[in-house]
């Protein structure tokens, strides 16, 4: 469940990118400003972490062999949590 339950509005799943975008650029500035972030997750989330990152450096084979649904599918897969 990426946004807190199962099959949220659309309005649910924006409100929840909006909050990571923001998270993701006070992070930007805390480096920028040279201070510290938070360290990397341990565990099962650094497990959850490294599939997402292999299949989105997989993207274009997805979109060469024609299966982006397929792609989304395996990205959906990690997602629930």
């Amino acid at each position: 469940m990426i946004v807190g339950r199962r099959h949220a509005s659309l309005y649910a799943f924006l409100a929840e990118l909006q909050h990571e975008q923001g998270d993701t650029e006070t992070i930007l500035h805390q480096i920028y400003l040279g201070q510290s972030v938070r360290h990397l997750p341990k565990g099962k989330l650094q497990e959850v972490e490294n599939w997402i990152s292999n299949i989105v450096r997989s993207y274009d084979e997805y979109v060469k062999d024609y299966n982006v649904l397929k792609y989304l599918k395996d990205l959906g897969h990690y997602m629930h949590l």
